[in-house]
């Protein structure tokens, strides 16, 4: 199916990611090349996430589909960008540990990955309570280029709000009784 397809592919930006890390982590590669990595990266999976965004909008447009699938389909792709942006941010805050403000230099690790979950769920939802922030032009491109994905994802979603209406009213119409 289709969706599983997606999933998977979701799944290895996200490994991109978390290779990332270990890379920061392993000291393989100076700090430019991180960066560079970094942003190719993270340019290469918004494209990725509109195109597949794209994709399903194009494979539903004027069929009748699974109202249940295609929320479910959207859930995980919103909680995979979220993700994604967050290894992204943390990443970032290993390489460059000035580019984001009110993270404790002293916090552990895990600490720091649930502080960018937090804020990149915060910057998806566009709550912004500003305790997290970006410093520098880098962090600045990534919260922009996470933004620009809550924004096609919402209107992608809002574009089919009237077919997943219809797919949700078939599903209620009551069966008519065989006889």
């Amino acid at each position: 199916m289709f969706y599983r397809k997606a999933v998977w592919r979701f799944v290895l930006m996200i490994a991109s990611g978390v290779v990332l890390f270990f890379l920061d982590y392993n000291e393989v590669a100076g700090r430019s090349l991180k960066l560079f990595f970094l942003f190719a990266l993270a340019v290469v999976k918004a494209v990725y996430f509109v195109y597949l965004n794209l994709d399903i909008l194009r494979a539903t447009a004027g069929r009748h589909f699974d109202f249940t699938k295609y929320l479910l389909f959207f859930g995980i792709s919103v909680s995979m960008m979220i993700l994604s942006f967050a290894i992204d941010y943390f990443c970032l805050y290993r390489i460059e540990s000035t580019a984001f403000a009110n993270i404790p230099a002293d916090s552990m690790p895990l600490e720091q990955a649930i502080a960018f979950c937090y804020f990149s769920l915060a910057t998806f939802s566009t709550a912004g309570f500003g305790d997290i922030y970006p410093t520098q032009a880098a962090g600045r491109v990534l919260v922009s280029l996470e933004l620009l994905m809550f924004l096609v994802t919402t209107v992608l979603i809002l574009s089919n709000i009237h077919p997943l209406r219809e797919s949700l009213g078939q599903r209620e119409k009551p069966k008519p009784e065989s006889k």
